[in-house]
């Protein structure tokens, strides 16, 4: 009986997981989904510096690139 509920449980993970990347994939974007969220969690305890690198790059990566200031060369190479 333990056998039938722990394969349910195994069985609704794989599930979702397969259900979140065709839904992300189909949208051309790729971002955590709910599952990511709780594997995070043991991240952060048990691989702290990883943890901290992987949330650093992520909101890198959601940071808009800085301005160009006035005077710097442009994609062409002068400063006009």
């Amino acid at each position: 009986m333990e056998y039938v509920i722990l394969a349910a449980i195994v069985g609704v993970i794989v599930v979702a997981s397969v259900a979140s990347k065709r839904r992300t994939t189909a949208k051309g974007r790729r971002f955590g989904g709910a599952l990511s969220g709780s594997f995070g969690v043991l991240d952060e305890v048990f691989r702290p510096a990883a943890y901290e690198a992987i949330t650093i790059q992520e909101v890198e990566t959601r940071l808009p690139a800085p301005a160009p200031l006035a005077g710097d060369p442009g994609p062409d190479g002068d400063g006009d």
